[in-house]
């Protein structure tokens, strides 16, 4: 009877455009969103390439140091102590790395950026950063347990690749250099390498070439003639051993090392002992005359000229008289025990650490590292691989 006068053909046709306008922007906000994970997908990809490239460029830097040996990068590193070296540019797969070096107390500061150009995102940048340790770069490294509380004083860190450094805070007064105690650090420890080309020491009475003694007498001073090997080394009480380095590093290979009165390294080079029998305990006592040097200058002055190395299985006492150890003793298969009361200022790496009547150790970084020194130990040179970060 009452004729329709709505029509629902124009709601409907607004509808349909609602629909189409709000599938439109869900599309355009789903490509946007698409286009922006493809592009952080795309980002990411050259920030994994370019985080490789630095890894790499860091990696063959410290192969060339601690594999290569390379002593010309060595010497210009540890002439410009905390003097940064660059290099620039180095081409790698799709990019480049640039990358600095710096050496400060015993360790070398690696920082490599990878770079990876792209024609969106600009040159796409990642930095890495490694340490290479020194290997005498602690005031005690020893391969198994060590307890602090045997010391009556302490300057430097203490490590352990094998075991657990205890008695921790330590000393009183202890502040460790790096900030903090060093425990199981699994760092390979290379053994001693004795040098093979050393003539033996013919003793002017005999005519066969095996290795002779050689003995300083009591209350004397000898010189000793110059790098031979020698059966064992024996100075009496209150002598003194001289070496004259005038002419260059000395390098002595001895069976046992028999010092009750000192050694002197004069003429501004470095002395380097190799003690090599297992069968003999050794024993280093410094002389009860004379003095200390005064300074930290002066003292690491006199620790950087005497080197002791110690081959597998040997057994070395070190103890003081009036004057302090001052030197660095590297034996990661041998065993040193300082007796009591005894100060060494340098640096020991040791299998065993024995230490009984309460001695101390005084870390001084090894400033000048002795021509020939990456022959003296199996398979690298003084350097490991440290912290990446």
């Amino acid at each position: 009877m009452f004729k329709k006068i709505f029509n629902n053909s124009g709601f409907a046709l607004v509808l349909v455009i609602v629909s189409l306008a709000l599938l439109s922007i869900l599309g355009v906000a789903f490509l946007s969103r698409s286009l922006s994970e493809t592009r952080e997908v795309a980002y990411q990809e050259k920030k994994t390439q370019a985080y490789y490239i630095a890894r790499a460029g860091a990696d063959a830097v410290a192969s060339n140091i601690i594999i290569n040996k390379d002593r010309d990068m060595l010497d210009a590193l540890e002439t410009h102590a905390n003097t940064e070296i660059y290099s620039n540019d180095n081409i790698l797969a799709e990019g480049s790395f640039d990358v600095k070096t710096k050496f400060s107390n015993g360790i070398i500061y690696i920082e490599s950026v990878g770079k990876v150009p792209n024609t969106i995102f600009g040159t796409v940048n990642s930095t890495v950063r490694l340490e290479l340790y020194d290997l005498q770069n602690r005031a005690i490294i020893a391969v198994g347990n060590y307890d602090l509380d045997a010391l009556k004083a302490l300057s430097g860190d203490v490590e352990s690749t094998a075991g657990v450094v205890s008695g921790y805070p330590g000393p009183i007064g202890w502040v460790p250099e790096e900030g903090e105690k060093f425990n199981q650090t699994s760092r390979y420890l290379p053994p001693v390498s004795v040098p093979t080309d050393i003539d033996s020491y013919e003793d002017p009475l005999n005519t066969d070439l095996s290795p002779h003694p050689f003995e300083v007498p009591n209350n004397s001073t000898v010189t000793l003639p110059g790098s031979f090997e020698y059966s064992k080394i024996t100075v009496g009480n209150n002598g003194v051993l001289q070496i004259d380095t005038s002419g260059g590093n000395v390098e002595i290979i001895t069976g046992v090392l028999d010092v009750k009165g000192g050694v002197e390294v004069i003429g501004g080079n470095q002395a380097i002992f190799f003690i090599t029998s297992n069968t003999e305990q050794s024993t280093f006592k410094t002389s009860d005359a004379g003095s200390n040097p005064v300074g930290e200058a002066a003292e690491a002055a006199e620790a950087n000229k005497l080197f002791l190395f110690l081959d597998t299985g040997v057994f070395l006492n070190v103890s003081t008289g009036g004057r302090d150890f001052f030197g660095y003793i590297y034996g990661p298969s041998a065993t040193v025990n300082l007796t009591s009361g005894a100060i060494v200022h340098g640096s020991i790496t040791g299998e065993l650490f024995n230490s009984a009547g309460n001695p101390s150790v005084y870390h001084i970084p090894l400033i000048r590292t002795p021509e020939g020194y990456e022959n003296y130990i199996s398979g690298s040179s003084r350097y490991s691989y440290g912290i990446w970060k």
